[in-house]
């Protein structure tokens, strides 16, 4: 195994390892007026008519991907976990991003992953991770990390693309 694949392997594997259990999770609470008793996220026909009135379509539309996958609520914890995981590796990413500017902090290769253990396994993401309707707040993360990354991405290449 190369060096540069084992910080997200252990990042998979710390990920998976402490959020195994959701997927024994039912659904609860919310999950009963947003998904189970939602017709809207029970087919992509009606997901694509409640298109135009609706609000949070990207968030319905993960929620149509997991109904219609007939596995109950593996599918949903599935998904969870694989958000989570996509959020921790941006942590990764943006957290080389940043140290790699700092000659002090540059010579501490281990910080990265340190910082993106410490979101990846830190309480304050259990709920949106074990908690079926907790996606919306892993999805908003997602979006606003993925806009960090791109952002330090252009700022280092110079590049108008992805700076607007």
């Amino acid at each position: 195994m190369t060096p540069e694949w084992r910080a997200p392997l252990l990042l998979f594997a710390a990920v998976l390892l402490a959020y195994a259990n959701a997927f024994n999770g039912a659904f609860q609470f919310d999950d009963y007026n947003v998904i189970v008793n939602n017709p809207l996220v029970h087919s992509y026909a009606a997901w694509w008519q409640d298109l135009r009135q609706g609000i949070r379509p990207l968030l319905k539309f993960t929620y149509t991907l997991s109904w219609t996958s007939a596995t109950g609520t593996f599918a949903f914890h599935l998904g969870n976990i694989l958000l989570h995981l996509l959020n921790t590796l941006l942590v990764w990413q943006l957290s080389r991003r940043v140290l790699a500017q700092h000659a002090t902090l540059a010579a501490q290769p281990m910080l990265p992953l340190f910082a993106a253990l410490l979101f990846a396994l830190h309480p304050a993401n259990t709920e949106a991770v074990t908690y079926i309707c907790g996606r919306s707040s892993s999805l908003m993360t997602l979006f606003y990390l993925l806009g960090l990354w791109l952002y330090s991405r252009g700022r280092e290449q110079h590049s108008a693309l992805y700076l607007h």
